[in-house]
């Protein structure tokens, strides 16, 4: 065997094992949390799978054979054809966060010689396909019909793949697919300048309710063939075909069912924002859905603030300790906690970081200690104000084994409960300010781990009553009584700032306004949205629940609201992303003169609609519209470029709204940052303006230079007007832009469809370029 037929059978046995392990699994269609970790997770263009290697099924039990699960795979795919697999078993797999198992049959074929692998899930016991992907070993864009123009419309490749979807998943005979958007993050949304694709996206509609969380999607090349395909949710067969009660009806059992209660809480609850406080009146429960059959509603715990609602609380005792704040030394910063923390005394602490203020003085003690009988047995942590003498955390990191064994050898009796409480609210009320006053005790809880016992001590805020969201002290004690563990809020509200927070409206008021933002939708829901949901559903049955579940009475609202601002006395929303990618076109764009080019920039997430469903086709865009169409066309998956912090131009800095958009065409060298000049992204685009940066986009720069005494521009009317006649000939000879009435028009403004027609005629000449647009990655020029 040569060395290069060696290398190549690695490759194919990698490629096989690589596939064989990414095949597609479904989209987290309610966004409910995280998968259960003891299942393997992989994604590829594929969706998250969860596989159980360990217990896989009985052949036997399953009514799809292996010799029937490789007869429809090759009935399915024609790109599969008559070959056998390379590899197949049988598995139980999860195919959605939080759902049932399903025995599958998974299989890989190697089809090396073409440069591609593919790979098939298929439901051992219906046949439906679950997922198939075709994976070219290389760069994308020089696979097989993966250039544009492609070779059929996208009426026509919709139609196929709406047929391909009837012949692989016969399970969903009787539903109606419905054409739907792909968020523009979507594994399946490749970038206008990335192959060419066609990615549809359906859902189910039965019985005139649509199905919530199930889902297929199509990827096709220029050609029409299915490169990719998922089926998402695997809803089974409606138990009901239609509601016994109406919306309205089942909107008065909703509203019946809750109560408004008040909270402090931070406004901006995205990561990394500056904290703004707020008073808000938070729905008690959480709603997850309501039988259309029976009527009776589900309401479930765990929802974003119900549980400050439904955990009791004691007050703390008064206690004649009060925190006195003071500077302390690093020995002082010791010596506070001491008296209560589980560290001996002979530990060696040293200063971790050196944190200080603006005039020299420091701020806060960050400590490590060592044991030095014990060097390589863990270390302890501490955090101490340095201006107040507050303990901020504290944490004992020594190994457990070490602590089973001294618990072992001490053989202490576990303390008894309401002791440890007393002194530790003691010490807190010595250290913490304000602690009696602000703060209600959980009810605390014994901790076994083996031989050690712990006690957990929760705290939680609270201002006249009313709870403060994310503001709890957590403590953790030995079976001494010793302080194991002491965690508090970063940046707890003062007082005065939370009394400052005044009410316009009362619970009644807004509940009202909920129920006036909100309306009760009937939807099919498979097994009663198992696990979420107090309702009995048998293990491994596929059924559709009609049920009433939330949504905003407005469309362009994300969610249905739970939260209302008691000082402004109006709903707390949450507004639906707008980026997306593909589904019907809106209604303005149907009969444009550039609809096709419009369709396919609307595909790709290059374009998204507004708020009201319009495309505004005829509209003129900014500089900055445009450098975010462009970006848009090339991102890889839509995902954005995150550019650095620095300052671009004089008026473009981090928090511009083109920021990251800007730093990409930076970094590709199509613009030149200076911090002295405007850029002035709201002015609207010229023709010219767009000229010249197409065709540094397209890397003629140079050439240009060289053009600007072309007979093409020379000839035209008004060729003295324009100012860089180089960029006016290239993108005249390569037809991005065209002439109107004999006129190049330079300072004429451009619309959303003339940007979409000049883009389109780029991608499809792409092949032409000396290096093409789209990369795997991103990043300066040498990346390319």
């Amino acid at each position: 065997m040569t060395p290069v037929s060696k290398v190549r059978g690695a490759v194919r046995l990698f490629a096989i094992a690589f596939i064989a392990s990414t095949l597609l699994l479904s989209r987290p269609e309610t966004g409910l949390g995280a998968p259960e970790p003891e299942f393997e997770h992989t994604a590829g263009i594929d969706y998250m799978v969860g596989i159980d290697y360990d217990n896989p099924p009985d052949p036997a039990s399953v009514r799809i054979s292996k010799e029937a699960a490789i007869r429809l795979s090759q009935e399915i795919l024609p790109a599969v054809g008559k070959k056998n697999p390379d590899d197949i078993g049988l598995v139980n797999a999860r195919l959605e966060d939080y759902g049932q198992k399903l025995p599958v049959w998974r299989a890989a074929w190697d089809f090396m010689d073409k440069g591609t692998i593919a790979g098939v899930t298929l439901d051992a016991m219906t046949g439906d396909l679950i997922a198939y992907t075709s994976h070219f070993i290389g760069n994308p864009l020089n696979e097989p019909n993966s250039a544009l123009p492609a070779g059929i419309s996208r009426d026509r490749a919709k139609k196929q793949a709406e047929a391909f979807i009837r012949k692989a998943v016969p399970s969903i005979k009787g539903f109606t697919l419905q054409e739907k958007p792909f968020s523009h993050t979507d594994d399946a949304v490749f970038p206008l300048f990335g192959p060419a694709r066609y990615s549809f996206y359906f859902g189910l509609k039965i019985n005139g309710y649509k199905v919530v969380g199930s889902s297929l999607t199509v990827v096709m090349d220029a050609a029409g063939n299915v490169k990719a395909f998922q089926f998402a949710g695997n809803p089974g067969q409606p138990v009901s075909g239609a509601a016994s009660l109406t919306a309205a009806e089942a909107k008065r059992v909703w509203a019946n069912g809750f109560k408004m209660k008040p909270l402090y809480r931070d406004l901006n609850e995205s990561y990394g924002s500056k904290v703004r406080w707020g008073l808000t009146y938070e729905m008690d429960r959480t709603f997850w859905g309501m039988d259309a059959v029976e009527g009776t509603p589900d309401w479930i715990s765990g929802g974003r603030y119900s549980h400050l609602f439904e955990t009791e609380v004691e007050s703390v005792e008064p206690s004649s300790s009060v925190f006195t704040p003071h500077k302390v030394n690093q020995d002082e910063a010791i010596q506070t906690a001491a008296t209560f923390a589980n560290f001996p005394a002979g530990v060696e602490w040293t200063s971790e970081h050196d944190n200080y203020d603006e005039k020299g003085e420091r701020t806060i003690w960050d400590l490590k200690g060592i044991d030095p009988d014990d060097r390589e047995g863990g270390f302890y942590t501490l955090t101490v104000d340095a201006q107040t003498g507050q303990v901020l955390g504290y944490a004992d990191y020594r190994s457990f084994e070490r602590l089973e064994e001294e618990q072992r050898q001490t053989q202490l009796p576990t303390i008894k409960v309401a002791e440890a409480r007393s002194a530790a609210e003691k010490w807190l009320a010595e250290h913490i300010p304000d602690f009696a006053v602000r703060y209600k005790s959980v009810a605390p809880s014994v901790v076994h781990k083996g031989n050690l016992s712990e006690l957990e001590l929760l705290y939680r805020m609270f201002q006249d009553g009313i709870p403060v969201a994310d503001q709890a002290i957590g403590l953790t004690l030995d079976g001494k009584g010793k302080m194991k563990r002491l965690s508090l809020p970063s940046t707890p509200p003062s007082i005065e700032m939370l009394k400052a927070l005044k009410p316009t409206i009362d619970e009644r008021q807004a509940k009202k306004l909920i129920v006036q933002h909100t309306k009760l939708i009937a939807f099919y829901l498979p097994n009663q949205g198992y696990p979420f949901t107090t309702r009995e559903v048998a293990v491994g049955e596929k059924r559709l629940d009609l049920m009433f579940l939330q949504v905003p009475a407005n469309a362009e609202e994300g969610y249905a609201p739970d939260s209302v601002d008691a000082v402004a006395g109006q709903v707390m929303t949450a507004m639906e992303d707008q980026w997306t990618a593909g589904g019907p076109l809106p209604a303005d764009v149907q009969a444009h003169p550039s609809k096709v080019a419009l369709q396919t920039l609307f595909d790709h997430g290059a374009l998204s609609a507004d708020a009201k469903g319009d495309l505004k086709p005829n509209a003129e865009i900014s500089r900055g519209e445009f450098i975010r169409i462009v970006h848009r066309s090339i991102v890889l998956n839509g995902y954005p470029y995150l550019g650095g912090k620095s300052r671009l131009f004089s008026d473009v800095s981090m928090g511009h709204p083109y920021y990251d958009d800007i730093g990409y065409f930076v970094d590709r060298k199509w613009l030149t940052s200076d911090t002295k000049t405007a850029l002035k992204t709201e002015s609207l685009l010229t023709r010219e303006q767009m000229a010249v940066w197409l065709t540094k986009i397209t890397g003629y720069e140079k050439m240009s230079r060289t053009l600007k005494d072309d007979p093409a521009v020379k000839g035209l009317r008004d060729a003295g007007k324009i100012k860089d006649k180089g960029a006016a000939a290239i993108v005249l000879k390569f037809k991005l832009m065209k002439p109107v009435n004999g006129s190049f028009n330079p300072g004429g403004r451009v619309t959303k469809a003339q940007a979409a027609e000049a883009l389109l005629r780029l991608a499809e000449m792409q092949s032409q370029l000396d290096r093409p647009l789209w990369t795997w990655g991103y990043g300066s020029d040498a990346s390319y």
